[in-house]
């Protein structure tokens, strides 16, 4: 019996099956005679062995075998498409409300599908359909089952030097639609909140699709999901790489500063983004009017030191 098939028969679920330890459920004392919220086993895998030690019952073991067989990798089922998608000119109704054209919405190869699901296909690097998010008009959400995750317009933004973030598909359209193809949205929308963890499966689309961006631009909602977006994208890329943007206060999105302001006005916002503050750099200009200050000698006067030509100094 090999080791996964010994962990298998235990009833251990390890969370991976990476070299290192963890903290996971314990088959032995869970969930009938402890809290089933704690982890009270330890699961260390090592050179191909394994041993475990629960802190709550004392249930240990260990196994291991030169014939270790990891987990079987997760398989990715490719959505099926249909032969002639479905384009009803109510469809075309609907973004033309949102102030999206239909050229933008044929350039992105969306339809209707069963009637009421509008399904937004996304393609990988090869333009590819690999996944398709489906939404009814009262934001209703599916996605295809068991399809891999990745960036919505990922495609046509991969090797651009500047990549803007925005949260949906309706925005990526809305800046397409101003004149940026560089923009991209991750599949699962925003958090509640900012957790900051390293294998958040929300992120997943990040490392499936390495960008070739020296700038990012983050122009999410303007709400308390869209702030944990933007600050979850911070922690990812750093400040070093990331911009901001600054919008009417009226709209909480791209689509909103379109339908609200014009394309002209998101152009401007886009094109106005500011470089991230990073802690401790500053530039020349937060000097200036200290500067001045000294130059004028409006500052106070240090101490003499007792020498006349070195105080004048």
């Amino acid at each position: 019996m090999n080791m996964y098939e010994k962990i298998q028969k235990e009833n251990i679920k390890p969370k991976h099956y990476n070299e290192g330890t963890q903290k996971i459920k314990c088959p032995s004392c869970q969930p009938h005679n402890h809290s089933p919220k704690d982890n009270p086993l330890s699961f260390t895998i090592n050179n191909g062995s394994a041993v475990w030690n629960c802190h709550h019952c004392e249930y240990k073991g260990a196994a291991g075998s030169n014939n270790f067989v990891t987990a079987p990798k997760k398989v990715f089922v490719t959505p099926v498409q249909p032969k002639e998608p479905q384009t009803p000119s109510t469809m075309f109704t609907y973004f033309a409300e949102r102030g999206i054209s239909k050229e933008t919405v044929v350039k992105k190869d969306i339809y209707i599908d069963e009637k009421v699901w509008i399904a937004f296909p996304y393609k990988d690097e090869n333009s590819k359909v690999v996944n398709i998010k489906y939404r009814t008009r009262d934001k209703k959400f599916k996605q295809s089952p068991n399809a891999v995750r990745t960036l919505y317009n990922y495609d046509m933004a991969k090797d651009k030097d500047v990549v803007i973030f925005v949260e949906g598909e309706m925005d990526v359209l809305t800046c397409i639609e101003a004149g940026f193809d560089n923009v991209v949205s991750l599949p699962d929308g925003a958090p509640a909140e900012a957790k900051f963890k390293e294998h958040d499966a929300r992120f997943t689309a990040l490392t499936n699709c390495p960008l070739e961006a020296k700038k990012i631009i983050l122009f999410t909602d303007n709400d308390t999901a869209g702030k944990s977006l933007h600050s979850e994208l911070l922690h990812r890329f750093g400040k070093d790489m990331c911009w901001y943007v600054d919008y009417p206060s009226d709209c909480k999105d791209a689509n909103e500063v379109l339908l609200k302001h014009g394309a002209e006005r998101l152009r401007d916002i886009i094109n106005s983004a500011a470089p991230y503050p990073v802690d401790g750099l500053y530039t020349a200009n937060e000097y200036y009017g200290a500067v001045l200050d000294l130059y004028n000698g409006n500052y106070v006067k240090p101490i003499e030191v007792g020498y006349t030509n070195l105080d004048d100094i």
